[in-house]
């Protein structure tokens, strides 16, 4: 029988604590397999080389002078 795909999530925050905590609860938890970014640009650079991410978490509130507008720009909003 086929073992099912594990599900990927994308996380992108500009801390890198939240990072390494939501990591670990995602993938030991609750078992997603979990990739990380700290600036849209690097996220939109992993979702453009891999080859299936079924959700994108990003915080809201940018704390390095990164705005919405450009995660929306690179397609993650």
């Amino acid at each position: 029988m086929k073992s099912a795909r594990k599900k990927t999530i994308l996380l992108v925050d500009s801390y890198p604590g939240t990072l390494k905590a939501l990591k670990a609860f995602l993938e030991e938890d609750l078992g997603f397999e979990v990739l990380t970014a700290n600036h849209p640009r690097d996220a939109f650079d992993l979702f453009k080389v891999t080859p299936h991410v079924d959700m994108v978490i990003t915080d809201l509130h940018r704390g390095n002078n990164t705005s919405n507008a450009e995660e929306s720009e690179y397609g993650l909003l």
